[in-house]
């Protein structure tokens, strides 16, 4: 979670290597996935995605990581999820935590 909210690739690989799943949410409903949108980590979002990361999760207060990156102006972020075919309108409530 934190590797993804700071920018940390290296780590975020490794521990996708070692069988990390990067679904679950913390105390407000957050994934990895939206903590590396709002932060705009562009790199993280690529590899996430790549590796089949569910970002149509939606926090406790009904926020995607698409929307995170549109609220942040993260325009590199939100064209990877245009070419993707991310459904803009989904938004799963989460129900695993960390």
């Amino acid at each position: 979670m934190m590797a993804c909210e700071y920018g940390h690739l290296e780590i975020v690989i490794l521990l996708l290597d070692r069988g990390t799943d990067f679904n679950k949410c913390d105390e407000d409903g957050q994934s990895p996935a939206m903590k590396a949108c709002a932060n705009g980590h562009t790199e993280i979002v690529n590899v996430l995605v790549q590796k089949g990361v569910d970002f149509n999760k939606c926090d406790d207060y009904g926020r995607s990581p698409v929307m995170q990156a549109c609220t942040h102006g993260h325009t590199e972020i939100v064209n990877i999820f245009v070419q993707r075919g991310v459904d803009f309108n989904e938004c799963k409530k989460t129900v695993s935590r960390l």
